[in-house]
């Protein structure tokens, strides 16, 4: 495998690992914020953003 394919192999590694974990804490916090709120009605905020990352 060339240089640059290990190089993309392992951008791409770190992209699905971090982002998606950095993306549903900040909904998370987001999503804690407006239900305290009364803007929105969840039950559980961590699931709710994880579900709406995935959307």
């Amino acid at each position: 495998m060339s240089s640059f394919l290990r190089c993309c192999d392992r951008v791409a590694k770190t992209f699905y690992d971090d982002v998606p974990a950095r993306t549903i804490g900040s909904l998370t916090t987001l999503f804690q914020g407006l239900s305290s709120r009364g803007h929105l009605d969840i039950d559980d905020a961590q699931v709710a953003a994880a579900q709406f990352n995935w959307l």
